[in-house]
Formats: C-alpha cells, structure tokens, sequence
C-alpha cells in the first residue's frame, strides 16, 4: 500500500516547524540586540528593546556619564525563560 502525501499537508508542516523556529529563536535574537545596545551605549535602540513601563535611563545611570565600559552578558536560558519568551541578561559596569 502506498502512502499518500499531499502538497497542503507538506506546506502545513512546513509552515508550523518554521513558526516554532521562529518562537524558539526570537528571545535570543532580542538578548543579543539588547546586549550590544548596551556596549555600543544606545538609549534610543534600548528604548526600543523595552517595552515595559521601566524606561532605560535607569540602565544607563548605573554607570553614569562618563562611563564607557558598560557591558551585558546574555545569561543561559531556562525551559521556563523559553516558554516566557525571554532570555536573562546581566547588566555590568
């Protein structure tokens, strides 16, 4: 007996593995751009990044003016963070 396969079937499995990719991958793809926002001392790309209540001068007055060492260390993600939707990062002066 032959299995049948249909091209809508294919598509639809297609499409789902690359919706979960793309849920997988995204917090880590936002980690990293907040990571390097942080080292390149952007407010308006963090501004962007946050979309809490909390604005990112809080972020920036830990180091103050003069300070141009800042840095972010993306944290491993747990099971959990993932199905949050976030990645840990550590802010560092």
């Amino acid at each position: 007996m032959r299995m049948r396969v249909s091209i809508r079937g294919l598509f639809i499995i297609t499409a789902l593995i690359a919706a979960f990719c793309y849920w997988r991958d995204r917090p880590r793809q936002i980690a990293n751009r907040f990571v390097k926002a942080i080292e390149a001392r952007d407010q308006a790309a963090l501004d962007r990044l946050v979309k809490d209540d909390r604005r990112t001068d809080d972020v920036f007055s830990l180091f103050g003016n003069s300070a141009t060492d800042a840095s972010a260390l993306r944290e491993g993600q747990t099971i959990s963070d993932w199905m949050k939707g976030g990645v840990p990062a550590e802010v560092r002066d």
